[in-house]
C-alpha cells in the first residue's frame, strides 16, 4: 500500500514539475522599431482647383 501510494505521489509531482519548466522557457523576440518622425507633414489646406 505504502509503496503505491509513494509511486502516485512521485508521478503526480513529475507531471507538476514539467508544467512548471515548460512556463519558464524564453521565447525569442524581435524588438520593436523605433519610431522616427518624418522631416515633413500632409496637413495642411488643400484647394483642389486647376
Amino acid at each position: 500500500m505504502f509503496a503505491r501510494s509513494l509511486s502516485l505521489g512521485v508521478a503526480a509531482a513529475a507531471l507538476l514539475v514539467g508544467g512548471a519548466q515548460a512556463a519558464d522557457l524564453i521565447i525569442p523576440t524581435t524588438p520593436e522599431p523605433i519610431y522616427e518622425a518624418a522631416g515633413f507633414n500632409w496637413e495642411g489646406l488643400y484647394a483642389g482647383v486647376r
